[in-house]
């Protein structure tokens, strides 16, 4: 019997062991860069390199890479570590297909099991709902050559939710996203998200001491590790640490701001009223342009509108603002002058789109939008501009 146990013993605490996470952190860069900034992916992969090899620290951290680059050779999956780095092809011209993002998350957790992981989106920023250019899709490709926000989105909450996945941090590195249309079609994804209401350079400067900084602690919270990029990197104006709980509050939030502007689907609204009410988005700067937005800072457009508007108008415009600021976004940086629009100082950490007349039925049913009344306000800015 003693030796039945032992071989008992020692099969529990073999399968315990394989499913035993081998990593503290699992960094996931999703990087399709087969567009001009092909230049700046190998600068990139030695920054990360360097940040685990180099110093003193854990090697309890691993670096996996979804790339697609200019030349047409498939898109490329790597797996760094303190040891080796390892790399294969996919046989996949269309990373903007969701099932290739989530497909490369699948692999990467079985091959590098982690207690923690962090998500990096990288590339250029487009629409509303789009997160990542495919300049050259495959030539079957029938979809859309940007990566959705609302289907990555559904993809990743649902990987969370199946493996109860610990996500602190999920890093959109790319122009313009700091949206709430974007960041709520991205709610629940990760505990907070980093993102930028204005432009952002590259190829970037954090790689490496952020990196360092999860090799030399397994527990950082969500706010440790926007700091630790936001404090390193050089190439941006100003990013915004968000809270990834309160994004789920913009729906009833957007609704009553609409509705006490007087503003909601069952009202009409007067476009050829010149006064001052009519005028008063037209002193907004924008944040960021898109082929089919303008984005425009959240609290400055609510705060003019509710200015303008008054009474239950201006209450729910300073009940906006103080949501903004002690809720949604944790914290901001703002640095340099390279990509500062109309010589704008200061911004509240998050825009909201106002689509182009021509893009404005096409957005209704995105989520930021269709789960409330802040498409009436979208049309009314719209209008005003």
């Amino acid at each position: 019997m003693l030796l039945v146990l032992g071989v008992v013993v020692r099969l529990v605490r073999a399968r315990r062991a394989t499913h035993e996470p081998r990593y503290d952190w699992l960094v996931l860069y999703v990087m399709p860069y087969d567009n001009d900034l092909d230049r700046c992916a190998e600068p990139i992969r030695e920054g990360l390199e360097r940040g685990l090899r180099s110093g003193a620290g854990s090697d309890r951290v691993a670096i996996a890479v979804l790339e697609d680059r200019a030349e047409r050779t498939g898109l490329r999956e790597s797996l760094m570590t303190r040891a080796r780095t390892e790399r294969w092809t996919i046989d996949s011209e269309d990373s903007a297909d969701p099932t290739q993002l989530a497909g490369f998350i699948e692999r990467m957790r079985r091959r590098a099991p982690a207690k923690r992981q962090v998500i990096v989106l990288l590339d250029h920023g487009g629409a509303v709902d789009q997160i990542g250019l495919d300049e050259r899709p495959s030539r079957t490709h029938t979809g859309s050559r940007w990566l959705s926000a609302e289907r990555t989105g559904d993809a990743l909450r649902q990987w969370r939710a199946r493996d109860a996945t610990e996500v602190p941090l999920l890093f959109l590195q790319q122009c313009g996203r700091g949206a709430i249309e974007t960041l709520y079609a991205l709610r629940g994804t990760a505990d907070a998200i980093v993102a930028s209401q204005t432009y952002v350079g590259s190829c970037n400067t954090y790689y490496e001491p952020f990196v360092q900084r999860l090799r030399r602690s397994a527990t950082l919270s969500a706010r440790e590790l926007g700091w630790t990029i936001m404090d390193h990197d050089q190439d941006y104006t100003t990013y915004s640490l968000y809270d990834g709980r309160a994004l789920e509050e913009w729906p009833a939030r957007a609704t009553a701001f609409a509705r006490a502007l007087g503003t909601s689907t069952a009202h009409e609204i007067n476009v050829t009223d010149n006064s001052q009410r009519v005028r008063a988005l037209r002193a907004v700067n924008p944040s960021f342009i898109s082929d089919h937005e303008e984005y425009l800072d959240l609290v400055d457009l609510a705060r003019r509108l509710g200015a303008a508007r008054g009474g239950d108008a201006a209450r729910e415009a300073s009940n906006l603002e103080r949501w903004v600021r002690t809720r949604l976004v944790i914290d901001q940086r703002q640095r340099g002058r390279a990509f500062r629009p109309d010589g704008w100082t200061s911004w509240a950490g998050v825009s909201t789109a106002v689509p182009f007349e021509a893009s404005l039925a096409s957005v209704a049913r995105l989520p930021g939008w269709a789960s409330s009344e802040w498409l009436s306000v979208t049309h009314l800015a719209r209008r005003e501009r």
